[in-house]
């Protein structure tokens, strides 16, 4: 029977937990913000952004503490990197020296906003940008949680009157208490779509 190694498991966990921070990353980089994936129900393979947010953050912990699991598991290896033919230690080896250089450039070259890091940014915030301009924005923050009721106000609804309108257009809508959010659930629509049907009716005759 082979032997356990919790090194392996712990490899692997680092190796699997890589593939998800790359994919929860490329896809938080290019989502739309908060406000504009909330007010569109905007989702992913079924989870929205506050869980693909929180499974990056999750991940993003495991990831360190097991990194730090893993270095100390291969200790030895890591000391040996700093050893010089003679084998002695040495902290200030060309290997350290470009790996601080490199880490260093990426962290202060994208505080400072400088090439190439800046159109990195730049570039999320144009995909970000580019869902906003084809879903809208909602009127205010978190207009999804508003209810029929001041949706109506905001509009110069008589809020049962809109809440009929609703139905007569086929509309799951049981109660103006309702939330867009809610009314969006119940009929497999996002709280952006629930709004710009009020807004019909609101300019209807």
């Amino acid at each position: 029977m082979k032997t356990f190694r919790w090194r392996r498991v712990v490899s692997l966990s680092l190796l699997l937990l890589a593939a998800v921070l790359t994919y929860t990353g490329i896809v938080l980089y290019i989502a739309p913000q908060g406000r504009i994936a909330y007010w569109t129900d905007w989702h992913l393979l079924g989870l929205d952004k506050g869980q693909l947010g929180a499974i990056h953050t999750t991940s993003s912990f495991a990831f360190v503490l097991l990194g730090w699991l893993h270095t100390w598991l291969n200790g030895k290896a890591l000391i040996a990197y700093l050893k010089d033919r003679a084998r002695r230690l040495r902290v200030l080896t060309p290997e350290v020296g470009v790996a601080t250089v490199l880490v260093g450039f990426i962290v202060v070259g994208t505080g400072l906003s400088l090439p190439p890091f800046v159109q990195v940014i730049d570039a999320g915030e144009a995909a970000k940008a580019w869902w906003e301009q084809r879903e809208g924005s909602p009127p205010y923050g978190h207009a999804e949680l508003s209810s029929l009721n001041k949706i109506c106000r905001r509009l110069g609804l008589e809020p049962q009157l809109a809440l009929q309108a609703l139905q007569d257009r086929g509309w799951e809508v049981q109660s103006a208490q309702w939330t867009l959010l809610e009314i969006g659930a119940a009929n497999d629509a996002s709280p952006a779509a629930v709004y710009r049907q009020l807004e019909d009716v609101a300019a209807s005759p």
